[in-house]
């Protein structure tokens, strides 16, 4: 009898053992719905640090209050905050509150939005540290102010093209890699949204924006150095694009309201970026080939390059010749069918050889000058 039990006894050790080493255990859990009885949803803590939130419909609107030198959100997981490694939202959720996961950091991977989210609410993930990309759902049509103010991602932005609203200061300050695209969708853009934001891509600016406002890319230094302007762009406010990486703007349509450049707080930088406009635009007003301070050239909207400018600067001089020799010399070959590439075809006769070194020379000289 002692050895059935002795064996009974070891077993079951080995299963408990088994089943401790499959699942990890919960730590905290409960309630945090917004909706009835708040038991829509449910968060739930376990011992690798995993929080998830899970069930269906809103999430409560949370708030912070001042304690001991610090702001402390209401959030029912904030006193765990140390122990998170990993966030999972899982489908169903649809309103992510106030203040969720305000100033929560530790976490790895990807964050991302599930499908179901429509609304990204009030400082939700103010402050958030992640070390992986963030991934913003297909059915999200609102992302909240300051939704994720300075937050620390190293991955791309991923916007979905549900989007319409993306409220003030919504990105201020996060680290991001890759473009910034932002979808058709999109109609309003806060001021500040993407102030000092780090992107090391292009930016594409979706059809349905009309209006940039108050230091929207600000500061976004490290952004490639020219972007496309679509036709519907009617104004662009105080700051939208200074001290962005971009320095080389081409406009589709009728020029928009701008801050001058002798102005404070001009749109774009005065001493650094070209403005290109359309050829053959007439409300574009160009004085000296400034407009409203800036330099300002014409080019070929079906073209998006300037002729002769071989090294993309937006000027052409000796540097462009030294780059159209290194080409046609094999040493730094153009990328095929580049802007850049193009533009080396200074002739037009769609190859690129010493002809089009000569012709450059020419421009260059003033002995022929380029159209």
């Amino acid at each position: 009898m002692k050895k059935i039990v002795s064996l009974f006894i070891l077993v079951f050790s080995i299963m408990l053992c088994a089943v401790t080493a499959l699942g990890a255990e919960t730590v905290a859990s409960g309630y945090c719905g917004g909706e009835g009885n708040v038991k829509n949803l449910t968060w739930t803590l376990d011992s690798d640090g995993v929080l998830t939130i899970s069930g269906s419909g809103k999430m409560k609107n949370y708030d912070i209050f001042y304690v001991d030198g610090y702001w402390t959100p209401t959030t029912p997981w904030w006193d765990y905050a140390d122990s998170f490694k990993t966030l999972v939202l899982e489908e169903g959720i649809t309103h992510i509150g106030d203040y969720a996961f305000y100033n929560c950091d530790g976490f790895t991977g990807n964050l991302v939005i599930p499908d179901s989210v429509t609304t990204i609410n009030y400082r939700a993930f103010y402050d958030f540290d992640f070390d992986g990309n963030l991934v913003i759902g297909n059915n999200v049509t609102t992302i909240g102010d300051q939704a994720f103010y300075i937050g620390d991602f190293t991955g791309n932005l991923v916007i979905g093209n549900s989007v319409t609203t993306i409220g003030y200061s919504a990105f201020y300050g996060c680290g991001f890699t890759g473009d910034l695209v932002i979808p058709d969708s999109v109609t309003n853009i806060g001021y500040n949204a993407f102030c000092d934001c780090d992107f090391d891509g292009n930016l594409v600016i979706g059809k349905g924006l009309t209006i940039i406002k108050n230091d929207t890319f600000k500061w976004c230094s490290d952004f490639k150095d020219k972007v496309v302007l679509h036709d519907k762009i009617t104004k662009i406010d105080n700051n939208a694009f200074r001290g962005c990486g971009i320095n080389k703007y081409y406009f589709e349509g009728n020029a928009p309201g701008v801050r001058a450049a002798t102005a404070s707080e001009p749109s774009f930088d005065s001493a650094s970026d070209t403005i290109y406009y359309p050829i053959g635009n007439t409300t574009w007003e160009i004085i000296d080939g400034k407009w409203n301070g800036y330099n300002a050239k014409a080019y070929d909207t079906n073209a998006k390059f300037l002729l002769g400018d071989c090294n993309g600067d937006g000027v052409i001089n000796a540097r462009d010749s030294q780059r159209l020799y290194e080409h046609i010399v094999g040493k730094n070959p153009f990328v095929k069918d580049s802007d850049e590439y193009k533009a080396a075809d200074v002739n037009g006769d769609g190859i690129i050889n010493a002809r089009d070194s000569q012709r450059l020379y020419e421009h260059i000289v003033g002995k022929d000058p380029l159209d």
